[in-house]
């Protein structure tokens, strides 16, 4: 049960690495551009909060992942916690 512990906490990990990658080198230079876009800005430097005001972060899918992967895990570790304590009772 250890094993499916660590492999699972790994695979979370990976996943949560992921949608963070995605978010810092995919998704969040198209957001500026689209603000620079927007704001006719020829340099390309724009702040976080025009970005904000022109090309708001689309959290609506990702939180719903997070989220239902958080409660797996809550989950998970709540059976696992149960399980481990009704082995230790019986002798």
């Amino acid at each position: 049960m250890a094993n499916t512990f660590s492999l699972i906490l790994v695979l979370v990990t990976l996943f949560t690495g992921i949608i963070w990658a995605l978010d810092k080198f995919v998704w969040a230079p198209r957001r500026q551009q689209k603000a620079a876009d927007v704001l006719q800005i020829e340099s390309g430097e724009v702040s976080e909060e025009q970005v904000a005001q022109v090309a708001p972060q689309q959290v609506g899918l990702k939180h719903l992942l997070l989220c239902s992967l958080l409660s797996a895990w809550y989950w998970f570790c709540a059976r696992l916690s149960m399980s481990r304590s009704k082995s230790r009772l019986v002798p």
